[in-house]
Parts: structure tokens; sequence; C-alpha cells
């Protein structure tokens, strides 16, 4: 690590090592580790897949302040308070100078154990990612309207907030209200080993999919896609991943006849994913700042995205190729075209590719955080040892 940088002991806390949020935990204590800084975590012990083991494994071997695990639940539970326990002793005994909450459960622990710990005179700067969490609630359902409320009580109690694209930015401001503290949008990133050739198996499908199966990720529209194409084109689609609704997507796939069309193989990394399609597909309703689009990027596979959330952020400004969501006749077509006419994505898929390498990168992701954690330890007059 260079002289002139800060060494920081940060706990990164989360509750679901799931998804596109783990992944970017998962990235960001990575590179800070290899970047001179003590790194550990803190997670949910009730909720995984079968990936989650392995890197949590992984992060063990390289984060010097541990992987801790405790119960916490969703939404609001009596773990809770057993759960801020925790992250307030750990904090303490792992003499923490940064706590980084991860999604809305992460948020509150980190920033309300940080506020706990000054008191008894042990300084911690807390920072928040919200990674969409609080803020994709059904606006003004009761779950929503607890966890805003809850949002605004924290936010003059945040030392540094980082989005991970200028649309979560803006939804927050709108939703909760302008910080205070240091802000910044820090775009997630990818690995250079990640940009590899897609190397197809021998049994892929026309399309495959990535992604929690749950509403918001749009497999039912998928699903629709595909009956509405069967009779001019008997498309095939390769659904990896698991979810709450798989059962009843593998069900209505059956309702709608076209059971044959679609293999369930459960989750895997996506390297591995992208090797089951000649196309990616990504239906959702609401993102913030999709990994698997930059994913499916490096990989070079075409993509057929929405345009939701922070998507626009990843493409060239004004990518005719976004789709529009939630509309089952938009996928459709744009499936048909694809298969129709390969060649009028592939002109789109390598300027993607190569924006993506020259715009979005892990280490470079995780050098502009330690950043914003620099700048709110200068604020609070607290120092740093330096890193020899």
């Amino acid at each position: 690590m260079e002289d002139d940088l800060q060494s920081f002991r940060i706990l990164h806390c989360l509750r679901a090592p799931l998804g596109g949020l783990f992944r970017h935990v998962y990235d960001l204590a990575t590179e800070q580790a290899a970047q001179g800084h003590d790194v550990g975590i803190l997670c949910d012990s009730t909720t995984g897949d079968g990936l989650t083991e392995a890197k949590l494994t992984e992060l063990a071997a390289i984060c010097s302040l541990g992987v801790h695990t405790t119960p916490m639940s969703r939404l609001v539970s009596h773990n809770d308070a057993s759960a801020l326990r925790k992250t307030i002793a750990l904090a303490k005994e792992l003499r923490c100078d940064v706590l980084h909450g991860h999604g809305a459960k992460g948020g509150l622990y980190a920033r309300l154990a940080s506020r706990t710990n000054r008191r008894s005179g042990i300084h911690a700067n807390s920072f928040y990612t919200p990674h969409g969490g609080t803020l994709n609630y059904k606006p003004g359902s009761l779950v929503s309207r607890i966890f805003l409320a809850i949002e605004k009580k924290l936010l003059p109690i945040t030392d540094g907030l980082c989005f991970e694209s200028q649309y979560a930015c803006d939804k927050f401001n709108t939703m909760v209200g302008t910080p205070e503290c240091k802000v910044a949008v820090i775009p997630n990133g990818v690995r250079p080993t990640e940009f590899t050739p897609h190397i197809l198996r021998d049994d892929a499908a026309d399309f495959v999919f990535l992604g929690e199966i749950r509403e918001v990720k749009g497999v039912d529209l998928l699903v629709e896609a595909i009956a509405n194409m069967k009779q001019s084109h008997n498309a095939t689609v390769c659904v990896v991943g698991e979810g709450p609704l798989r059962d009843d997507m593998m069900a209505r796939a059956e309702t709608l006849g076209v059971s044959g069309n679609m293999t369930w193989p459960g989750a895997m990394p996506a390297a591995e994913a992208f090797k089951r399609g000649r196309n990616f597909v990504m239906p959702s309703r609401n993102e913030s700042f999709p990994y698997v689009v930059l994913e499916a990027a490096a990989q070079g596979i075409p993509a057929l995205v929405t345009n939701v959330g922070g998507v626009a952020e990843i493409t060239e400004p004004g990518d005719p190729f976004l789709l529009r969501h939630d509309c089952a006749d938009t996928l459709t077509k744009a499936m048909i075209d694809a298969l129709d006419n390969p060649a009028s994505l592939a002109e789109r898929t390598h300027a993607l590719r190569e924006r993506v390498r020259t715009h979005f990168s892990t280490a470079g992701m995780a050098r502009s955080i330690v950043d914003v954690y620099s700048l709110a330890s200068m604020s609070t007059g607290e120092t740093h040892a330096m890193a020899a």
C-alpha cells in the first residue's frame, strides 16, 4: 500500500450474503484487504445458497478481522436487538474505525453501533450503501413507511453515503432527504479476470437468465415471452438462480405449455451460467446498478436488458437496445429479433464490453470508497495509522 494512504480497520455489515449486494461486499472487502486495510465481515447466519459458504470461506482467508455471523431478519423483528448488540461488541473487540453498512439492515446496525460506541468514547465512523433496500419497497406500504422513517432518523448519525448509481442517489434524496454527510456515487466494478471469451456448452439454450427468482426480477415476463413466441420460434431459456417464486414460475411454464423449453438448474457462478445461453436476458422491473449486466458485458454475451434504475449509466447514453420494463410484448419482440438478426447485437455487445473494461473496475471502486472514509475521518478529526 502507498505510504501516503491511510490504513483502516473496517467492518462490513450486511444481512443476506446473496446476490449483487454480497458480490459488492465480497469484491470491496477483497480489494481493501489487498490494498492493506484490515477488514471484517458480519452477516446473517440463516441466509444463503449453494455458493454462500464457499464465498464466506474465501473471505475468511483474506479478512484479518474475520468473518462473523449472527441471526438477522429481513423485516423488523426481535432479532434486531441481538444483532445490534453483536455489532456493537464486535466493533469494540476489533477496534474498528470504519463501520460500513450495506442494505437496510446492515446500515441500521452499523450506524447505531457507531453512535452507541461513541457514547463510550470509542470512535468509529459509519458509512452506508443502500443497494436499493429500503427504497425498493412498494411506496405507501406499511413496511415502506416504517423503513423510510428509520432511514430519516439514521441520516444525522451517518458519516458517509456511497451510492452505486446516480439513480440510487437521486432516489434516496427524494425519498429520505438530502444528506449533510459525505456523499459519493461510486459504481460497481468487475475484475480483469472476468474478461474472458464467451464459451458455450453443447446444450446451451437460446437465452439465459441469471438472478434471484422473485417478482422484481421479471421471470414471469420471461415465461410469458417464451409462450408468446412458441408458434414462430421454439426458443429455449435456462433460468439460473433460486428464489421464493421458483416453484411458482415452473408451474406457470407448465400451464403455458413451455416447460419443455425451460431448464432450472439452480444457483451457480455467473461465468458458468453464461455458458448455458447464447444471449443473456434481464427482464427486471427494478434494479439499482446490476452486477449481472457488468458480468454479461465482460463475457461478451449479447444482452437484452430493461431500462430500469441505473442500467442506463452502464451503457452508452441513449442506447436503443434497452427495453421497456414490465412489458412481455416488448420482451417477446426483442427476443425474436435477437434470434432472427444476431448480427444486430454484435457491434453493441463489443462496444459495451470495452466500455465496462475502461470504466468499471473493482480496484477503482475500492479506492474511491476508501477516499470517502478518509474525507470523513478528516472532517471528524480522527487520525489513522499510516500503512507501512
